[in-house]
């Protein structure tokens, strides 16, 4: 039937030139017919039905099948107006609801050349059941009179007596057609969509899916439009929300419109892509590549299923956009994932935040894995660390800050970040003579106040090359996602920005789509709702501020504001703008409106260098300079003036707001020899309160030898010596120090009950270093395997690893060598082992080694736990994990030296701290208020026992008084109990 075009594709004429052989087999010889096997792709009428074979490199055949001796009643061609013969939709229904999805065994009885139609007869393979008996049983096709001869159905006489029998009682087709029984369903194929849409949107809504033109385009048939007693059933164009596929047509060259192709049936406002490769001589229409296989994985779920829709949206071209709602799952999630398409962002605006992160999970795997139309993807390229936390220094505009990181050389450095997938407006240049755009100060004010001063979460996303429309040169530019806060109080500034209108989403092009935030979908929501509320710059006005008269260039004017500024003794509420160096600023109090030079009074500060001078930097200029922007820049602070000098700039003191009673930024500075007092300032303009914790902070300078002092020293001493390098040793330059008494721990690592790791509380500095120098280490190895390594047992290198935040590069020690390809290694930071391919290590200077290994290998003292393959292993490891993990520990160290299996005896304790307002009056308090031994609970529970000769080893235990003894009572206790493994009693003796 050509009313229906179902087909994917087609190998040879409609109907007997595809290879039988593409069908099930092998052949079964049935009444001198042959029987294939088939699957039941469509009902394209109550009598024809199309038959899918096996696959084969890409989608499988497909060959259309008219029952013999049957004949149905014709629905409508497209062209044609009503509803066609009476009863043919609910023919054409009975059948498809009998037949589609099924596998069915097919015979060919006859063809028909001229009309390029096959003939036969179809049996269901699961049931058996002959499909022309069910059908002439039911009504819904009358039998054909005076066939000619060889083109009778085998079946023919009991069709008719099955047919006469429906006929006389009256069912299906033999029915009076009457409005009532619904004889007479039309098909609107150009229904007003807009309409249709403002019925129905946001509703659940039944649809068939009539036809499916893409991987995520479709023609459906809404079977609840119009109400109960419809006799036309609108057929719209729609797509999936959020979901793009290859298209099957697109003419090479073709200067196709943007917006996405018009799905079949459609009533159209414009001309879609697909209308206009189909309407245009010029080219010859051609499949995008893997346009075929998404269109055939849709169709094989999706073609002629009832199921729920939910209507979301309208294009301009007139085809609804929504999400269909399928009981085995989501079909836009599984294209995705399987590689057949991408997301939309020009829809997947329509749906649920939480729907379109799904979406975007889906298509992030299957670019990882490369399916499909992701072969060949790479992600984004990104020079240095992805992830880390640092303090922000500067705000530079809405969507811009400065933060502080490690240089890798043991000092610090400002690294310029943008926010992803975003834009606020732009603040003006002055000497540009360009003015701000409007809310481009409130954006960075906004910001500002967020994130100045505090360490934020920074995810760095992508990188691009920025050019200088001036110089032409370029820079690269990171761009990352900045959280700020702590918990559930952790925020996505960029979405803070964009849900008060001071910025707005900058949706990525086809070229560069990778190129955009994690949480894009977010982004984009709360871009909506502050379009809603009409928010910032979606107001469609302007902001109402204060305008700042700028003195730092009239000093003039500025000397004329010093009476009214000294006037004020308990000082102004202001902001630092600009850091000239450590104790000079460019400062704005916002309730005077102006902005002013101002230079604490009590500090003598190096200065940088001058290039209107040509003067060359002072010594620790820069460092002075770096720590004010590190600490005072763009930050809440008091001032008091207390006088001006002939330049305009006024001399002072300030605090920081909310630093409480934290040191001051002056001591802070002098503290670490980037300052000194000026001590006749102090004398004269400070009082003795504010005066004594400077002196200290200086004074402790001066005795560490600190900056500037250091340098007064070196001057005194009329000679310079370099501090001579340490040498460093394989083993380091600080041998691992077990303490005496209870010390803080925290586990590392959990290998069974019988053995975990330790990191000491006081040797976390130690384990920061290694971390940083191992990701620096990464920076400049790179993430990915490289060439396999040779290796031998017991050698030093350093080792992928996967702890569920990313592969990173640890220190690791060669256990073995396993059939020349994998090793087994030991991580000695963190105590694990692990079996790894060659190539996942890399060759490690020994200075590397510098530092002693952070984890301590350790188990329970005196106790005796069940490995892993006991029947009580898993619960001991389990209930351990339970008592230790994320916690503080208190331990004490029994041994000092390694055994023979490189662990130390220890005893583990939970702090059960006394809570506030309470007292200790009673032994019984006192107990409950005591550590909570680990042994002690393992034992308890059943899950440990005392090794044979724990009563002798406890006496060459340290400080061990009285373990031996509070563990056999705790023993005691859980064989009584028959708690865990003395559920039946006395152990066995060689279990004892």
């Amino acid at each position: 039937r050509a009313d229906l075009p179902l087909r994917s594709f087609t190998l040879g004429a409609i109907c007997g030139a595809l290879p039988l052989c593409s069908f099930g087999g092998p052949p079964v010889a049935m009444a001198n017919f042959v029987t294939r096997a088939g699957t039941v792709k469509a009902v394209l009428s109550g009598d024809t039905v199309l038959l899918m074979g096996r696959a084969s490199n890409g989608p499988p055949p497909e060959m259309q099948l008219t029952f013999s001796s049957l004949i149905a009643p014709k629905l409508p061609r497209p062209s044609d107006e009503g509803a066609g013969d009476a009863f043919a939709w609910q023919s054409r229904e009975y059948l498809r609801k009998l037949l589609v999805g099924k596998a069915v065994n097919f015979t060919i009885e006859y063809t028909v050349e001229a009309i390029k139609r096959s003939f036969g007869s179809v049996v269901i393979s699961d049931t058996g059941d002959h499909v022309q008996k069910l059908v002439a049983a039911e009504g819904w096709c009358r039998v054909k009179e005076n066939s000619r001869e060889g083109e009778m159905s085998p079946v023919h006489e009991e069709l008719v007596m099955l047919s006469t029998a429906a006929q006389q009682d009256k069912r299906g087709v033999f029915q009076e057609p009457t409005p009532e029984n619904g004889a007479f369903v039309a098909v609107d194929r150009q229904p007003d969509t807009k309409t249709v849409f403002e019925e129905l949107k946001g509703k659940t809504t039944r649809a068939l899916v009539d036809y499916v033109s893409g991987g995520a385009s479709f023609r459906l048939i809404l079977l609840e439009a119009g109400g109960e007693n419809a006799t036309s059933l609108p057929a719209v164009g729609f797509f999936l929300t959020g979901v793009a596929c290859p298209r099957v047509n697109v003419r090479p060259a073709a200067a196709a419109p943007a917006a996405p192709a018009q799905a079949p049936g459609a009533k159209a406002n414009g001309t879609s892509a697909a209308a206009a490769v189909m309407s245009n001589g010029g080219g010859v229409a051609q499949p995008e590549p893997y346009s075929r296989e998404a269109k055939h994985f849709t169709e094989v779920r999706l073609l002629q299923r009832e199921l729920d829709v939910v209507l979301e949206g309208l294009d301009r071209y007139g085809n609804l956009v929504g999400t269909m709602l399928h009981p085995k799952g989501n079909i836009s999630v599984e294209l995705l994932k399987n590689g057949f398409g991408r997301v939309a962002d020009w829809s997947i605006g329509f749906t649920g935040t939480d729907a379109a992160t799904a979406m975007r999970q889906a298509e992030a795997t299957a670019k990882r894995q490369q399916l499909r139309i992701w072969r060949g993807w790479t992600p984004p390229t990104v020079t240095g660390k992805r992830r880390f936390d640092a303090l922000v220094v500067e705000v530079q505009s809405g969507d811009t800050i400065f933060v502080c990181v490690p240089d890798g050389k043991g000092g610090e450095k400002e690294e310029r970040v943008s926010l992803s997938s975003l834009r606020a407006p732009r603040l003006g240049n002055r000497r540009a003579g360009s003015p701000d755009e409007p809310w481009s100060v409130e954006a960075k004010e906004a910001l500002r106040s967020r994130v100045i001063g505090r360490t934020v979460s920074v995810s760095i996303e992508y990188e691009r090359e920025i050019k200088n429309a001036g110089t032409g040169d370029s820079q690269k530019r990171r761009f990352g996602t900045v959280l700020v806060g702590k918990g559930s109080r952790v925020k996505n500034v960029a979405a803070v920005l964009v849900s008060e209108g001071l910025a707005q989403v900058m949706r990525s092009g086809k070229e560069n789509a990778d190129e955009r935030s994690a949480h894009f979908d977010s982004l984009v929501a709360a871009e909506e709702s502050a379009r809603q509320a009409k928010k910032g710059i979606h107001s469609g006005g302007l902001p109402s501020t204060a305008p700042i008269q700028d003195l730092t260039t009239d000093s003039r004017r500025a000397k004329g504001m010093e009476a009214e500024l000294r006037r004020e003794t308990r000082g102004f509420r202001a902001r630092v703008e600009h850091v000239f160096n450590g104790g000079m600023f460019k400062i704005v109090i916002p309730r005077e409106g102006l902005a002013l030079m101002f230079r604490i009074g009590a500090l003598r500060v190096p200065k940088p260098a001058s290039a209107a001078s040509s003067r060359a930097p002072e010594p620790l200029a820069d460092e002075a300079k770096a720590y004010a922007r590190k600490h005072l820049n763009q930050r809440d602070i008091e001032v008091v003036i207390a006088e001006m000098d002939r330049n305009g700039i006024a001399i002072g003191s300030l605090t920081v707001v909310g630093q409480g009673n934290a040191k001051s930024y002056a001591e802070g500075l002098l503290e670490e020899g980037l300052a000194k007092l000026d001590e006749r300032y102090a004398e004269y303009n400070l009082t003795q309160a504010a005066v004594i914790p400077l002196r200290r902070a200086m004074e402790s300078a001066t005795e560490q030898k600190k900056g500037l002092h250091l340098l007064d020293a070196k001057a005194a001493e009329e000679e310079e010596k370099p501090p001579e390098a340490e040498e460093v040793t394989v083993g380091g330059t600080r041998a691992l120090e077990i303490p005496s008494g209870t010390c803080l721990v925290r586990v590392a690592d959990i290998a069974d009950a019988s053995k975990f790791s330790l990191h000491l509380d006081d040797r976390r500095g130690d384990l920061q270093e290694v971390n940083e120098m191992m990701e620096e280490f990464g920076t400049q190895q790179g993430l990915n395997p490289g060439p396999p390594m040779q290796v031998r047992r017991g050698q030093k290198c350093a080792a992928l690893f996967d702890d569920g935040s990313g592969v990173q590069w640890y220190r690791a020690i060669v256990l073995a060598v396993i059939g020349g390809t994998d090793v087994r290694v030991h991580y000695v930071d963190y105590g694990n082992t692990d079996v790894i391919a060659t190539n996942r290590l890399a060759p490690l200077e020994l200075t590397y080694f510098a530092i002693p290994p952070c984890a301590v290998g350790a188990r329970l003292a005196l106790l005796r736990t069940p490995t892993l393959d006991n029947e009580f292993g898993s619960d001991a490891a389990y209930f351990l994990n339970e008592m230790v993990w994320n916690r503080v520990l208190e331990c004490v160290f029994h041994t000092r030296t390694m055994g023979s299996e490189g662990v130390l005896e220890v005893s583990l304790s939970q702090p059960q701290p006394q809570e506030a307002g309470e007292t200790k009056g009673k032994q019984e308090d006192e107990e409950d208020a005591a550590p909570k031994s680990v042994a002690e609970e393992m034992v308890k529970a059943g899950l440990a026992t005392l090794t044979k000769s724990a009563e002798s080893d406890s006496r060459n235990l340290l400080e061990a008084e009285g373990l031996y003894e509070k563990l056999r009572e705790a023993q005691e206790a859980a064989r009584r109990g028959r708690s865990g493994q003395w559920h039946l009693g006395d152990l066995p003796e060689d279990d004892d």
